[in-house]
């Protein structure tokens, strides 16, 4: 509805969309996905509900991990955290001198690049930031430069009406999805279990979820009342997240 309240809203959000904004009616559906658990039920409902409209972010490992890789769910965008040997550089300047990287040499720079090359391959969008995307754009061909894209470019071009600041790598998933639904949408996180992923650490909070959870929590909490309105709910009620009070969890995503 036109003349909703802009009060809160991002100045160049503002600017790119204007205050005589319109809600979409219903709100679309965007997806976060992130490396926890995902049930077989949970994958085929997914699947069901998938349209060519879906946006979906993925995180991290999601595009390289084999487990989620069977799942056969493809993102249309992916975020991708850089290490330090990513930030320093070093991957950039073995990427010039004509490196060849492999997992047992230079991991990080190994799973960096072949995460890319798998999204470039499936047609997804790769979004991180600057120092990693001159490594990608170092390393593959420049056929695949439309699909890596720099945040700080990214948020230009489509501004969220928030900053997801200090929520680490769940928090440039959400703003990604925000960027992506400016009329609005219900925005829906599977996998977002607050755990760790890794096998000796499995199931325990993760290492961040008092940090992530105490800058969302308050962000979340204005975006249904902000602009045209975003919701974001956890697909699993018992989500570290959840439990923490960051955002609200539902057992209903597929209904």
């Amino acid at each position: 509805t036109a003349g909703l309240a802009s009060a809160g809203l991002r100045e160049d959000w503002l600017e790119r969309y204007g205050a005589d904004f319109t809600a979409a009616q219903p709100k679309p559906e965007a997806w976060v996905l992130c490396t926890g658990e995902y049930t077989d039920n949970a994958v085929a409902a997914y699947k069901r509900r998938q349209t060519n409209a879906t946006v979906a972010v993925s995180l991290n490992k999601f595009l390289y991990e084999a487990r989620f890789q069977r799942t056969g769910i493809v993102p249309t965008h992916h975020w991708f955290v850089d290490t330090a040997t990513v930030v320093r550089g070093s991957c950039l300047q073995r990427a010039r001198e004509g490196f060849v990287f492999s997992l047992q040499r230079t991991p990080d720079c190994f799973i960096a690049l072949e995460t890319a090359r798998l999204g470039v391959q499936r047609g997804v969008h790769m979004v991180g930031k600057k120092a990693l995307v001159e490594f990608w754009r170092a390393a593959l061909a420049p056929s695949s430069w439309p699909r890596l894209h720099e945040v700080k470019n990214w948020s230009k071009q489509l501004p969220p009406p928030l900053k997801m600041a200090g929520a680490l790598t769940l928090g440039h998933g959400i703003e990604l999805a925000l960027s992506l639904t400016p009329r609005g949408a219900v925005i829906k996180l599977l996998g977002c279990d607050g755990a760790r992923t890794f096998a000796k650490t499995l199931g325990k909070e993760h290492t961040d979820l008092d940090k992530v959870s105490k800058h969302l929590k308050p962000l979340l909490r204005e975006l249904p009342r902000l602009g045209p309105g975003w919701e974001v709910v956890n697909c699993n009620p018992k989500s570290n997240y959840v439990r923490k009070g960051a955002m609200a969890g539902s057992d209903r995503c597929f209904d």
